[in-house]
């Protein structure tokens, strides 16, 4: 072959190229933006997936995404959402622990930045580099701060609040994913844990979004072969049970994981209890955690989820994570009336509940009990400084309520059972071993 002409390579290279789909010579793809890129999805294969076919069968367990909130009250055990004009209404009986943990929340004051930062604010907004609005008088609380601050100590907390307000900000106009929003509460949850450090209340932050209940036992079930049917929308999702003998032997378990939590940061006399209470229960898959995942041992006892939309509804994770806390302290006999608290973070907004248990009828002993998820309660935005100093406000109630009833609790009911505790009876059965193991 002889050599090559200048014009044919340019013809066998224009050629190569539009093969490649680059288009004319000299040509540069358009690159899309960085935050919009998105990765295409694979070809659909033209044979219809076994696996997606059975998962969409009424005769199988239901989509788990499809749940919504109302689905709650169909499980075991049952969780009802009330405000508190609703339970009163209701005749329901209110925990004392229950009623006085609300009270603190509803008495932090709706203006909550401090008094003493007036003047810290004023400078702050005269500091060209540091330049910010001064709040108005309504914004600044009157009462004396209920922070475990000295007033240098206070001066230097406000320093990293503003931060904080930064972040979300950046966070809310960069479209900023979930992860990004957790790691800048984690954070600011955070400087709690060094305030109750400091006091004797020692509490710790903890992400356990890849925690899913564990044992298999304490997840709460939807029986009687309930399925869920999508239609439309959101509003056409519905709920149908069947009677027959077959379906109402049907339960389908339900899992949900959650972001974050505080637990208690626990001494090493007690954990010497707790591991002495492992050892004599080594093969009992139930008696291998104090909350309701074995993947940590810690006392878990508020519990966050965190969403950059509402969408799925983030109630009903907390649901199920409290359902299985319920169970949790049901097999073990350990007060259930003990609120444990919840908190939902959409982005700016902060959204807090309580959940507790109320006993069963005891004329039928399968009757339980069930759930009661108090709320909402409005905890504040980071979109602002009256609405972040309200954040502070009620979480350090609740920080405080963690190192101190819920202690408390902790020590009459699982410290006690941990020192009491003898091997229990464990059923040889090979094949729920395995599943448990699994």
């Amino acid at each position: 072959m002889g050599r090559l002409t200048n014009e044919e390579k340019a013809r066998r290279a224009a050629e190569a190229q539009a093969n490649a789909g680059l288009g004319p010579l000299g040509a540069i793809p358009k690159l899309n933006p960085a935050c919009t890129t998105r990765t295409s999805s694979p070809p659909k294969s033209e044979s219809p997936s076994r696996t997606r076919d059975q998962a969409q069968s009424v005769e199988n367990p239901f989509k788990l995404n499809a749940v919504k909130f109302h689905h709650m009250a169909l499980c075991t055990p049952p969780v009802r959402g009330y405000d508190m004009t609703q339970l009163r209404q209701e005749g329901l009986t209110i925990p004392k622990a229950v009623e006085e943990l609300y009270n603190k929340l509803k008495a932090t004051p709706v203006g909550g930045i401090p008094l003493q930062l007036k003047d810290k604010f004023v400078d702050d907004a005269n500091t060209p580099r540091k330049s910010r609005e001064v709040p108005q008088e309504s914004e600044y609380t009157t009462e004396d701060v209920p922070l475990p601050l000295t007033a240098e100590k206070l001066r230097d907390f406000k320093e990293r609040v503003d931060f904080f307000v930064d972040e979300a900000q950046y966070n809310m106009a960069t479209d900023a994913y979930e992860r990004q929003w957790g790691h800048t509460i984690a954070g600011f949850l955070r400087e709690f844990t060094i305030w109750s450090y400091e006091h004797g209340q020692r509490c710790r932050v903890r992400n356990i979004e890849n925690c899913s209940i564990a044992p298999f036992e304490i997840r709460p079930v939807i029986v009687g072969g309930i399925a869920i049917r999508l239609g439309d929308g959101d509003e056409s999702a519905s709920v149908s049970t069947s009677n027959t003998a077959s379906s109402r032997l049907k339960t389908t378990a339900i899992t949900k994981m959650i972001d974050w939590t505080v637990g208690l940061v626990l001494s090493r006399e007690d954990m010497g209890i707790i591991e002495d209470w492992y050892r004599k229960c080594l093969n009992h898959p139930l008696w291998a955690s104090l909350s309701q995942s074995n993947s940590y041992r810690d006392a878990l006892c508020i519990d966050i989820e965190i969403k950059r939309v509402a969408d799925p509804d983030p109630r009903v994770q907390l649901s199920v994570w409290a359902q299985a806390g319920f169970n949790k302290r049901l097999a073990h006999g350990w007060d259930f009336t003990m609120p444990a608290p919840a908190i939902v973070i959409d982005q700016h907004i902060w959204t807090g509940y309580l959940f507790f248990g109320v006993p069963g009828d005891p004329q039928d002993p399968e009757d339980q009990g069930s759930l009661i998820m108090l709320g909402p309660m409005h905890f504040g935005t980071t979109a602002d400084n009256r609405g972040i100093w309200q954040i502070i406000q009620k979480v350090h109630v609740l920080m405080t309520w963690a190192g101190t009833d819920y202690r408390k609790w902790f020590d009459e009911n699982v410290i006690k059972t941990a020192k009491l505790a003898t091997r229990p009876y464990v059923e040889e059965d090979s094949s729920r071993a395995g599943e448990h193991s699994g």
